[in-house]
């Protein structure tokens, strides 16, 4: 995974989604697009210099990701 810093407070990441992070076959794991968000809030952190530990992360699916694309992840402050 790729994480820039936006202008502002905020972060932009992307990664390819290839056939080692499967889960079904021709999809993306669930669990690694999970990890990939926490991942990217960790880089928004570390901009802000605030040091955190996630306690809970829930995520829910509007579709499958499939393997192949470009997957793009921004988060920003918001106050």
């Amino acid at each position: 995974m790729q994480v820039f810093a936006t202008g502002g407070l905020g972060i932009s990441a992307e990664f390819e989604v290839t056939e080692h992070h499967q889960g079904a076959p021709g999809l993306a794991h669930g669990g690694l697009l999970a990890a990939a968000f926490d991942e990217a809030l960790g880089a928004l952190n570390w901009l802000l210099r605030a040091p955190a530990v996630t306690a809970r992360l829930k995520t829910d699916s509007r579709k499958p990701v499939p393997v192949g694309p470009i997957v793009h992840i921004d988060s920003i402050l918001v106050w």
